[in-house]
């Protein structure tokens, strides 16, 4: 064959496979769009069932909030003359913005709340359900 022969068998053939593929994309669009729709659209309407079947989470126990117990103790520092005793009650556990906190955090807290208010700590009776701080204003 000659070479200018060959040139043009080549030319044609990538014709041909130009010609195919656009006619495969064509043809077969349309079926692969409906599919991905159809999985699409099953997994939102699976989605929205398991969401609609779960159970709302039931609400735990309300934790007492340590911003409150020391916004007592600054409303007992404005209240209180000198010499006075007050009793401050210290629930047991309390949270710092919604999450547990720790026992040594809530007493070094605390102790800063009660020497800014003019507090000093007398005495401390409790249990497990919390505690009952007993102060004596400077």
């Amino acid at each position: 064959m000659p070479p200018a022969a060959s040139g043009l068998l080549a030319a044609s053939d990538t014709g041909v496979l130009m010609r195919s593929f656009v006619l495969a994309v064509v043809f077969v669009s349309p079926f692969a769009l409906r599919q991905w729709w159809k999985v699409r659209t099953a997994r939102l309407e699976a989605e929205a069932r398991t969401e609609a079947a779960a159970p709302a989470p039931e609400p735990g126990p309300t934790l007492a909030r340590l911003e409150d117990v020391i916004d007592r103790v600054t409303e007992l520092g404005h209240e209180t003359v000198t010499d006075a005793v007050v009793a401050l009650e210290v629930p047991t556990p309390v949270t710092i913005d919604g999450v547990p906190a720790p026992a040594e955090l809530v007493d070094a807290l605390l102790a800063d709340a009660l020497r800014r208010s003019g507090f000093e700590q007398v005495g401390v009776a409790g249990d497990e359900g919390g505690r009952v701080m007993t102060c004596r204003r400077l």
